[in-house]
């Protein structure tokens, strides 16, 4: 029995439970000035921006009114990694 429970300690021990990562999805609405700015440009542009943590989603063109378009684009952040880079830079 004692055995048993030695060898249950080692396994735990190599084998440690899988921790858990936050994350979040976030929905950002990015809105041109006007009705000539050009959302494709504006995508690649938000999507250059690379953090560790940070996944881009999908992306879509929503009418706001008028012509004008907005940009809503998708994505998700490990909550650990990227909340304190977003607390420095805010």
């Amino acid at each position: 029995m004692q055995l048993l429970s030695l060898k249950f300690q080692f396994l735990c021990f190599i084998f440690p439970e899988p921790q858990l990562i936050a994350k979040s999805s976030i929905v950002l609405d990015v809105k041109p000035w006007d009705d000539e700015t050009n959302l494709g440009d504006m995508e690649k542009m938000v999507r250059s921006i690379e953090i560790d943590g940070l996944l881009w989603g999908a992306s879509k063109l929503v009418a706001v009114g008028y012509g004008i378009k907005k940009l809503q684009i998708n994505c998700v952040v490990e909550d650990d990694k990227v909340i304190l880079l977003c607390q420095f830079v805010c």
